[in-house]
């Protein structure tokens, strides 16, 4: 995440996004990560460089025409590999808006920010976070929706999110005695998985899929990582709710174990 102070407010964001080198014409396309009504943050295989110009084209939101910007690439830096090789992250300032223009990156920013806020209001991890809190993990998150059958995480993969199930149903297995996996518990609305991952650093333990037309909330680990350095305290209230959900449910996965065990001696 980028070091300096955040002169706009930024939300989370999960699009593509297309960047296109005024000098030599080339195209190609990135992952936005988080927005605002002053810049844009991207994640891809090419690497940028501080101070090229660039035009970047792509859609917020669904509901939203694709929008075409010019901007400044203002920092670089490696992010972690990706299956396909090392990827980058970079942050682009946006060039010569218009007012209109810095309006609507403004109304779509908060439009974004407050319908997170109100989800996140309605989950009981959020339950003892204020109003400044929330805008703050807001700011880091961003929305996934996911078809059935979509695999999440494989067992081995690297952990760069944690996710929280907004609707629909995911499934989360182990390895089986028999078909190589078994369910060791299904999550609905509301419920959070994949946080010890993202936290310690370690690579999925469990095979993770929907069951279901599936919508989600991912926190990316990088997201984590900003909020502990710009908002301590906030982390520290975070992370202790989420390693009490993670002991609850490792206690459902033992009393699960334990009653299989008996049911197989008996």
């Amino acid at each position: 995440m980028e070091n300096k102070e955040r002169k706009d407010q930024r939300v989370g964001v999960h699009f593509p996004i297309q960047i296109t080198h005024p000098q030599t014409g080339q195209i190609r396309t990135y992952q936005a990560l988080n927005m605002s009504a002053g810049g844009i943050m991207v994640q891809g295989r090419h690497p940028l460089f501080v101070g090229t110009n660039i035009e970047a084209r792509f859609r917020p939101t669904p509901n939203d025409p694709d929008l075409e910007v010019q901007g400044i690439v203002r920092w670089v830096f490696p992010s972690d590999n990706g299956t396909d090789g090392p990827r980058y992250v970079a942050g682009i300032r946006f060039e010569g808006l218009s007012g209109l223009r810095v309006k609507l990156f403004q109304r779509i920013s908060m439009e974004l920010i407050n319908d997170l806020i109100q989800t996140f209001r309605e989950l009981p991890a959020f339950s003892r976070l204020n109003q400044l809190d929330l805008m703050a993990i807001a700011s880091v998150a961003h929305r996934r929706s996911l078809e059935a059958g979509a695999v999440i995480a494989r067992q081995g993969d690297e952990a760069k999110s944690l996710f929280i199930v907004e609707k629909g149903l995911v499934k989360l297995c182990g390895p089986g005695r028999q078909e190589g996996f078994a369910s060791i518990e299904i999550a609905g609305s509301g419920q959070i998985f994949g946080e010890v991952s993202a936290l310690v650093g370690l690579p999925h333990d469990l095979e993770i899929t929907c069951l279901e037309p599936t919508d989600l909330i991912a926190i990316p680990k990088d997201g984590l990582n900003w909020l502990r350095q710009r908002h301590s305290e906030l982390a520290l209230r975070f992370m202790d709710t989420l390693f009490r959900i993670t002991g609850m449910r490792l206690r459902r996965m033992t009393r699960k174990l334990l009653n299989s065990n008996m049911l197989h001696k008996g």
